[in-house]
């Protein structure tokens, strides 16, 4: 009993405790050196008006994406079709194809229809929405599954209303899936940066957390620090908000139908077209506008040499993409491990989500000032660690929470020891989602603009932006197609590993 307690207790104890280092560490350190701007910082008016339509802008935008998800979360849940698990992958995919893609496609488009001139908020809201949608068909869709429908059957057997049936039966059964999916997209959205750089157009269009950053580029770091703590209490009331509801058990699965009614026939084809087109769109434009343009001069200037800018733009964020995905994922198994089999709060684990991209970006480059002597890429790193730390656990928990510990209770009682246990049988059987997760990270972590940026890093997505605004469209178009395509090889194998992994449970 002692052995199985020990190792409980110190196997996670490592991956808590970095945790807290990783997220606490650089933004107290940020909050205390820019304590002095507080009070000028949150009792300046047109901050404060940012600050609330910042919170208005992302609630409608997750709103949106609530009401056009569901539809999609029921067409995946309940129906049967011809490639359905192609349009699953598609819209796992856009879910989390990095914004600056969708962003600069969506402005090519624009300009191509002479539709540019419109308010910059009208398209960032747009791709916010085509990046969130997604979210809440895959996390809704994925418990709709396994939802009974016994009682929506017997309520509308004796003449309710097919809508107040899912608006009153329904819609409270699945609150928690609803509120979580809603949530997290509330955090994406609240912490954007890179579509209202690449959408804003140069104007004032910007959104509290690009507020921070175009501070911070400007020199005046006192400021940036004091207002980084707003965004962090809202994005952390919204991280509360996934954990208001336990995730409820749901009965056993329920086999999906083929669609009967013409209607319903035709709604799904028309709302799986949308999803593909919304995919297709960014690889049709990026190829326009690269065959249209100066292609070889771009592409000589961006990877002439090992010096270029190019060139160094995706060695570093190879570097930093590999690195934190196996880091991330090892401390991530850990973290898991803990919450599965020792009851450490979830939402501890999901920490890192309230800071966003605005504070740990900010918070490593202060300790990079600190400690000069260190390589920026090793901070830029264990930035990128802090940022998907919950992503790894959210793929790792639940392939921990479907072993059964039959498996190890019985290698226990016949004398062997709980960590002999764990990497015998436990680590077995989680190696295809231990792998998921790596390749998961590595796609986020290679597409990710925010935290590099703070840290002046020169990435893909940092060139991305800066081709743009130096008025090379040709080369941020070479640029963002590699990010696409490196995306697509990344999730690929992620999503082949997953359904490995599925298959062996």
């Amino acid at each position: 009993m002692s052995t199985k307690d020990n190792f409980r207790r110190t196997y996670p104890a490592i991956a808590i405790v970095l945790l807290f280092i990783l997220c606490l560490a650089p933004a107290i350190m940020e909050w205390i050196s820019g304590a002095d701007s507080v009070l000028s910082v949150f009792s300046d008016i047109p901050t404060l008006i940012n600050l609330g339509n910042s919170v208005l802008f992302s609630s409608l935008c997750i709103l949106v994406s609530v009401i056009l998800g569901l539809p999609g979360a029921y067409i995946m849940a309940k129906y049967r079709f011809p490639l359905k698990g192609f349009f699953r992958w598609v819209l796992t995919f856009l879910m989390l194809i990095p914004v600056s893609v969708l962003a600069l496609s969506t402005r090519f488009l624009l300009q191509k229809t002479g539709l540019d001139s419109i308010n910059p908020l009208i398209p960032i809201g747009i791709v916010l929405v085509m990046s969130n949608t997604p979210l809440v068909i895959y996390f809704v869709g994925s418990r709709w599954i396994f939802l009974d429908d016994n009682c929506e059957s017997c309520a509308r057997s004796l003449g309710t209303k097919s809508a107040k049936v899912f608006f009153s039966i329904t819609t409270p059964r699945m609150r928690s899936e609803i509120a979580f999916s809603a949530s997290l997209a509330f955090i994406r959205c609240f912490s954007d940066i890179a579509s209202f750089k690449i959408l804003g157009n140069g104007s004032e269009t910007v959104n509290t957390c690009t507020f921070i950053y175009n501070l911070w580029q400007s020199g005046n770091h006192n400021a940036a620090q004091a207002l980084s703590l707003a965004p962090f209490v809202i994005t952390y009331i919204a991280l509360m908000v996934m954990f208001l509801d336990s995730w409820k058990d749901i009965s056993r699965e329920k086999r999906a139908v083929v669609a009967k009614s013409f209607m319903s026939k035709l709604f799904t084809a028309i709302y799986l077209l949308i999803a593909f087109a919304i995919f297709l769109s960014p690889f049709v434009i990026f190829a326009i506008n690269i065959l249209s343009g100066s292609t070889m001069s771009s592409i000589s200037n961006l990877f002439g040499s090992m010096k270029a800018d190019g060139t160094r733009g995706l060695l570093y964020s190879a570097i930093i993409s590999v690195s934190a995905a196996l880091i991330c994922t090892l401390l991530s198994k850990r973290l898991s491990f803990a919450i599965a089999r020792n009851g450490f709060p979830t939402t501890l684990a999901f920490l890192p989500l309230t800071f966003g991209a605005a504070v740990l970006g900010m918070g490593f480059s202060l300790i990079g000032k600190l400690l000069p002597f260190v390589n920026p890429l090793i901070l830029a790193i264990l930035a990128t660690v802090a940022r998907f730390i919950p992503v790894s656990v959210l793929v790792l928990l639940s392939a921990i929470l479907g072993i059964p510990e039959d498996f190890s209770n019985v290698s226990r009682t016949l004398g062997f020891s709980a960590r002999y246990s764990f990497r015998s049988i436990d680590s077995v059987l989680l190696r295809p989602s231990f792998f998921e997760s790596f390749f998961v990270v590595a796609f986020l972590s290679f597409g990710e603009f925010g935290t590099p940026a703070f840290l002046k890093g020169n990435t893909v997505p940092t060139q991305l932006v800066a081709l743009l605004e130096s008025g090379d469209s040709t080369g941020a178009c070479i640029m963002a197609t590699i990010l696409l395509l490196v995306s697509i090889v990344f999730y690929s194998v992620a999503y082949g590993l997953h359904k490995k992994g599925t298959s062996n449970a």
